[in-house]
Order: C-alpha cells, then structure tokens, then sequence
C-alpha cells in the first residue's frame, strides 16, 4: 500500500503551508529586536510562500489554475484584513507579493503543460529570480540602517547618513520625520520632528538592544522652536523615556523622565546610573536598550529637533 500518494499527501502539505503562512502572517511574534527588518523579512516571504502553495494545488492537487488564483488570492486579502485583530497590522506588500507568487506559479504550470523553448524557461527563470530580488530591497535597506546603527555605536545618531531615519519611527501619522541641514552649519544635519496637528511632536528611536552598560552618559541636543512668542526664560516641558527588553507598559516600569527646556538648543547629559535606576520597580536592563521615546507635554512642542545623540564614558 502506497503511503504518500497525491490524494493523501495534499491536506498535509496544504496544511503545512497554511499553517506557516498563519504562524508569521497573522500571529503576534515579538519582533521588537529589529522589528522593521523582520517585518520586511516576512513580507518578501510571501512570495515563495505563496509560489510553492499556488503549484502545490495545481499539479498535487489537481486544482484549476482560477480557482487556486482566486481562493488563494481572496485567503491571504482576508488574513491582512484581520491581522488588526491579532495585535498586527495589514500590509499591501504581504498581499502584492503573494498574488506576485501565486501568478508566477500559474505561469509555470502553463509552460509546463507546453513545449517551449530554452529561451523561454531562461527567460522565465530569470524573471522570477529578479521579482524575488525586488522584494527583498526594502529589506536590504532596513539591514543597512541596522549595519549603520551597529558599526557607529555608541555613536547613536549624527543625520548625516540617510540609512539612519530608518532607525526613527514616528507614533503618529500625523508626525513628519526629515533630515535637514543646521541653519548654523548648512553642512550638518539634524532629525526635524514636526506634528501636523494639535498635539505635540514624537518620535522613538529603535536602540536595537544593543549594550549600554559599559557608557556612563547618554547624551543629545534637542531644539525647540519659539513658535509661540515665549519668553527666552520660558521652561518648556518635554518628557523622555527608554524601554529595556522586558515589558515596558507600564510607568513604573521604565525609565521616565520630564526634562525642562528653553527655545532653542538644549543639550541633556543624563547619568546611566539614573537611567537604570529609573523604572520604581526594578533596575532598567541596560545591557538591553530597545527604545528611547522623545515627546512633548503641550502645544508648545508642536515641532523639535535632534542631533548629536551618543554614549559616553
């Protein structure tokens, strides 16, 4: 009795597939390390993912080519749709790159099925390597942000790299991130940090877990703008936080700080010993610096600046 047959071979290998597409498409995966990397990691994985699945249906499972175009195509717009639901969020690429794979395989089983030429399977071929290629850029532009943030430690930013803003995340979609030249120095830069709304600016810096034990001091220039006509004496409230690789929900936590600060150009040294010893209930792992948030209190944050972030002994 044969024990692998097309019939009895397919709900294991299709579960096997749907079960992988689910486990890194829809589950909650901590992927906090590196978050974007990861992300664009998965998102390129779609492709051969739904490539093998496509050409699994049709030539094991005897499939029409519409049917397993549409089913599959309709099967991975659905998952993106309740990612939200499972602590994710939809991405158009992760459903692009699928359909890109299931059409490939569709093309493939076409020209299986015909006599063609060389030509046309090198050409084939090399189409479907290039496509694969192409998915993989964005993550090849987030692994040289990581490459950069990596060879320049404990320098954390200077802006003078483009690959660094994808160490930047703004928490809103109403915060514009850009790199810009000093007006004092058009030829350095710093990270300008503007809310298009009511509410202060923000932004967090993705710290990698890299080791801050070993520094004494992290130090940074913040410049807040006098758009309001305030007093050059004025304090201007602004608060910092950093998050370790434990769970920093909540306050108590983490390391919180409210800083007072004028219009203008502030620089803030702040001792690791008090960043570890911030959190009320346990010491602040910083061995394993995640992220380093930097926002507003009020309106008169609307828009602030950053440069010369680093580590010092």
């Amino acid at each position: 009795m044969k024990l692998w047959t097309k019939k009895s071979s397919l709900p294991l290998l299709l579960g096997f597939f749907i079960s992988l597409y689910l486990l890194f498409g829809a589950l909650p995966i901590d992927q906090d390390h590196n978050h974007d990397l990861m992300a664009r990691l998965m998102d390129a994985g779609h492709y051969p993912l739904f490539f093998a699945l496509g050409l699994l249906l049709i030539r094991i499972g005897g499939w029409a080519r519409t049917r397993v175009f549409l089913g599959l195509g309709g099967f991975a717009t659905v998952v993106e749709l309740i990612q939200p639901y499972f602590d994710r969020s939809e991405s158009l690429d992760d459903l692009f790159y699928g359909i890109l794979g299931l059409g490939l395989a569709v093309v493939l089983d076409l020209l299986m099925e015909r006599r063609v030429t060389p030509l046309a399977w090198s050409l084939f071929t090399a189409s479907a390597l290039l496509f694969f290629l192409l998915t993989l850029v964005p993550s090849m532009r987030e692994w040289r942000s990581i490459a950069w943030r990596s060879n320049n430690f404990p320098l954390l930013a200077s802006f003078e790299n483009t690959d660094e803003l994808r160490l930047w995340h703004q928490p809103r979609r109403d915060i514009k991130l850009e790199i810009r030249s000093r007006e004092e120095n058009p030829s350095d830069h710093l990270l300008s940090v503007r809310s298009n709304s009511a509410e202060a600016a923000s932004v967090v810096y993705l710290a990698g877990d890299l080791d801050w034990s070993r520094f004494g001091y992290f130090s940074f220039e913040i410049f807040l703008p006098n758009t309001q006509g305030q007093a050059a004496n004025k304090e201007i409230p602004f608060h910092l936080r950093i998050d370790d690789n434990e769970d920093c929900r909540d306050f108590d936590s983490r390391f919180n700080v409210l800083l007072r600060l004028h219009a203008g150009w502030n620089r803030i040294d702040i001792a690791s010993a008090k960043i570890q010893d911030g959190p009320k209930q346990r010491k602040l792992n910083l061995a394993r610096i995640r992220k380093v948030y930097f926002f507003g209190e009020d309106q008169s944050a609307l828009a602030f600046s950053l440069d010369n972030l680093r580590l010092s002994e």
